[in-house]
């Protein structure tokens, strides 16, 4: 099953996924790799209640997600409209030992983009425990990030604030 889900997957087959593993499920045949490659299929085909509903099935079946099933469940609880079951699943990802993760970052900027930011969250992001890949490679992408829902809020001078935290000394 596995092995025809890559394929299907390279080849951006996501109604196929998500029907094969459907078949596979309702056949009793569960694993780690069905349901996280179904999960991406969904995620892909924006169809997040199923997202949500097939993160359950990890636990039904006593099959731990990873970091990467968080962040799509995450993401689509935001997406859905559910800032509450978002907030769950990140603080269960935490309580799994998961850190936060760019991907992570990215996903609730993205859903406060959408429903007006949340500061705190924001402020959570640059000094809390993701905030110590701030001066990596991938910081310049949160922190443009930040800085853009900041400007969709008109916040003009919270998103000054944050400009100490990029690298100008790479600058020419």
């Amino acid at each position: 099953y596995e092995s025809c889900l890559t394929k299907f997957k390279r080849r951006e087959q996501w109604d196929w996924m998500i029907w094969f593993t459907s078949s596979a499920i309702g056949a009793g045949i569960v694993s780690e790799g069905i349901l996280r490659m179904r999960i991406r299929a969904l995620v892909e085909s924006n169809r997040y209640r199923q997202v949500i509903e097939t993160f359950h099935l990890f636990e039904r079946n006593g099959i731990a997600p990873n970091k990467a099933v968080y962040d799509d469940v995450v993401m689509s609880n935001l997406l859905a409209a559910d800032l509450a079951g978002a907030e769950f699943y990140l603080a269960e990802k935490a309580e799994k030992g998961f850190t936060t993760s760019v991907r992570t970052c990215l996903s609730l900027l993205d859903g406060m983009r959408t429903f007006g930011g949340n500061k705190s969250m924001e402020e959570k992001i640059l000094t809390g425990e993701s905030g110590k890949w701030l001066r990596g490679r991938d910081s310049v992408v949160v922190l443009n990030r930040i800085m853009s829902v900041r400007g969709d809020r008109r916040d003009i001078t919270d998103a000054y604030d944050i400009l100490h935290y990029y690298n100008l000394e790479l600058l020419p």
